[in-house]
């Protein structure tokens, strides 16, 4: 992925229509989160169980690494459209000013 610059790229730069739609593709991040809670082993499973949770649990993961990836193109694709320049922020966290989420300080 390339780097891109969060203080410009980020989810409070973005229109409100346009953090609307961010806001559903983040959605998706967390029902993929909830989905890890199905997949761990607790001690009555078997070893077959554990091995088919782990390998579940490593896919979970790479989905969730991949929507954000995908948010992010979204916003830079976006930012990068309007015409008009956004001001620069103090984050590192490309979804500072999203409701819920963590911010940075």
């Amino acid at each position: 992925m390339s780097y891109y610059n969060p203080k410009i790229y980020n989810y409070s730069n973005l229109h409100r229509d346009d953090q609307m739609t961010v806001d559903v593709m983040n959605w998706a991040i967390d029902a993929v989160e909830n989905m890890e809670i199905d997949y761990r082993p607790t001690e009555d499973s078997s070893i077959m169980e554990k091995m088919c949770d782990e390998i579940a649990l490593e896919v979970v993961a790479e989905v969730e690494e991949q929507l954000m990836h995908e948010i992010i193109e979204f916003i830079v694709m976006t930012i990068d459209s309007y015409d008009h320049d956004v001001d620069e922020i103090d984050t590192t966290d490309f979804l500072f000013g999203m409701e819920g989420h963590r911010n940075d300080e």
